[in-house]
């Protein structure tokens, strides 16, 4: 009795040792970003910078409604609640506040494990990528999130926002990824400081 006790705790011992913990994402990265917005129809293909030490993001984004094709610098200094949205084509700059929160993209410690899968192939040695879902509710009332993150350097490939009623809201893939930013990708055009 006493030794089956014993395997019984060593094998939940071990089950709970593995339990996946959430990793930590880098706060400074480059990414292209393709997003699909299911209300508005809209594919947006962007260049996107984050930095989550000073909470601010920069894009340059190609938006695909149709036939037609508009192109965006947007600038986004959040401690600041400012915005400055150029548009390529016509040079205007559009200054607003910001009323919308910092995006985080980090998994929290309330958020749940959905599962791990590998990209590529495991059967050669670097040639596949070991990629970790974790799901949790969003930021908006009555909104869940789902997203992929590297196991190796905790790096996001891949977000989602669901609602409970409507269904997909928005889903996003990262791709060609760097760690960092540069300081002067921030520094809007001289004739869009308003």
């Amino acid at each position: 009795m006493h030794l089956m006790l014993v395997v019984v705790l060593a094998l939940v011992g071990a089950a709970v040792s593995q339990a996946p913990i959430p990793c930590k994402s880098p706060a400074q990265w480059s990414a292209t970003r393709v997003r699909y917005d299911f209300k508005e129809k809209i594919v947006r293909k962007e260049r996107y910078h984050h930095d989550a030490i000073y909470q601010r993001t920069k894009k340059i984004e190609e938006i695909e409604q149709g036939e037609s094709k508009e192109f965006y610098e947007i600038y986004r200094f959040y401690p600041q609640r400012k915005q400055y949205i150029i548009n390529l084509k016509t040079k205007y700059c559009n200054t607003t506040a910001l009323t919308r929160p910092f995006p985080v993209y980090e998994i929290s410690p309330n958020d749940r494990f959905l599962g791990e899968y590998v990209i590529g192939t495991t059967a050669v040695p670097g040639e596949g990528v070991t990629i970790q879902q974790w799901g949790g509710m969003g930021r908006e009332p009555g909104t869940m999130f789902s997203g992929a993150w590297t196991l190796s350097d905790c790096l996001l490939t891949r977000w989602g926002y669901f609602s409970n009623t409507t269904g997909p809201i928005e889903e996003s893939s990262y791709y060609d990824i760097t760690l960092g930013v540069n300081p002067e990708d921030f520094i809007q055009p001289s004739s869009c400081m308003g």
